[in-house]
């Protein structure tokens, strides 16, 4: 219906079908839910013209699936025909959908992963903290010489041998790819530096959980 009301030069640009189809995507995609429009009627009813513009305040409220939408619009109205045809009609454009939104562009909606918040004492300091750790791993057919490599990574990594031989023998493992063996902190350069110098080591920084006096 609300088609019906659009200015005949807004129809020559836009058909039915299209002016539906572009609210429905765009509502449907960001889950629109309990629309209400609301604006204030004027105070006086005054004669206009045939041709003539007047515009008219109104606000959109919604809630979608990233939360409360509230926005303040503003209609531009034709008054065209004649006797029984003689109405108000929108000149309509693509910021009635969403203010910003101009013509062929595309609204999509991105979800995020939530950050867990940090947890300090009294005293401020950190007893679960968000931050980067290195994890030192082995990447087959880098390796020299398998036995030798893995004796010395458990012994820098206070591992035993079977232990590492057991990852390394995982079913998806191939030659090339990366076996994580152990996380350790960022911070022990001097320790990441050795393992580093023996073949067939790697080390990724990856974002972890970090308990600084006691893992809980």
């Amino acid at each position: 219906k609300m088609y019906e009301y659009l200015s005949p030069e807004t129809k020559k640009e836009i058909s039915a079908d299209e002016f539906a189809e572009r609210y429905e995507k765009i509502y449907k995609g960001i889950e629109v839910d309990q629309l209400k429009v609301n604006y204030k009627q004027p105070k006086e009813e005054k004669k206009h013209k045939d041709g003539e513009e007047v515009n008219l305040a109104y606000t959109v409220d919604m809630s979608t699936m990233a939360g409360e939408v509230n926005s303040d619009h503003q209609a531009t109205l034709i008054k065209e025909g004649e006797g029984d045809q003689e109405n108000w009609y929108i000149k309509w454009d693509e910021s009635y959908i969403f203010p910003q939104l101009k013509a062929g562009e595309k609204i999509s909606v991105q979800t995020y992963p939530a950050i867990r918040g940090e947890i300090v004492d009294r005293n401020e300091r950190g007893l679960a903290m968000n931050g980067t750790v290195s994890e030192v791993g082995i990447v087959p057919e880098k390796m020299t010489n398998e036995t030798e490599t893995v004796k010395k990574v458990a012994g820098m990594l206070n591992m035993s041998t079977d232990e590492i031989d057991k990852k390394l023998t995982q079913s998806w493992v191939k030659p090339g790819y990366f076996v994580p063996i152990k996380k350790m902190s960022s911070d022990n350069t001097a320790a990441l530096e050795k393992l580093l110098a023996i073949p067939g080591v790697s080390v990724n920084n990856t974002e972890a959980r970090i308990y600084p006096y006691k893992e809980s």
